[in-house]
């Protein structure tokens, strides 16, 4: 693990709404966060199973 920090990240389009759905999403953020649901890697599912021992499930 590199310790190196994981950006929550979305784009908000301009607009008469944007003001609301950027509050939105910053309370989505932090109710993940809350939950430990959020990204901890920015790794994607091929390199984590690439990375993984190979093992038999069945």
């Amino acid at each position: 693990m590199t310790g190196k920090r994981h950006d929550l990240v979305a784009i908000i389009p301009p607009g008469p709404d944007a003001k609301r759905e950027a509050k939105r999403t910053l309370d989505r953020f932090l109710h993940e966060i809350a939950e430990k649901r959020n990204p901890r890697t920015s790794a994607t599912v091929e390199q984590l199973l690439a990375s993984a021992p190979s093992t038999r499930l069945w």
